[in-house]
């Protein structure tokens, strides 16, 4: 697993490597997409109570996952195959 706090996320996109990714956005961060996209597996969840959303795009295998109270989505495109998932008190939200 790779793990990332939201301000030490790359600026646009990660590329998957095969290893799952898991985003930690606290309260009070700015609203940005936190994505992953390639051709090779891999997923990501964004979580917490700062604004974001969670994106997986690509060839590759793999999901995307939005979970606890920040307000945000989770978005799934590509060929390869997963889910987009959302789950936590947050609301759902256009990005910014």
């Amino acid at each position: 697993m790779i793990y990332y706090e939201a301000k030490d996320f790359p600026a646009g996109d990660l590329e998957a490597t095969g290893e799952y990714v898991e985003v930690h956005v606290p309260a009070g961060t700015a609203y940005r997409t936190y994505g992953l996209y390639g051709g090779q597996g891999g997923s990501i969840t964004v979580k917490g109570g700062g604004n974001g959303n969670a994106n997986r795009w690509g060839d590759g295998n793999g999901n995307a996952y939005r979970s606890g109270a920040g307000d945000g989505d989770a978005y799934r495109s590509g060929t390869g195959s997963g889910d987009a998932r959302r789950d936590g008190g947050g609301e759902i939200e256009e990005d910014e």
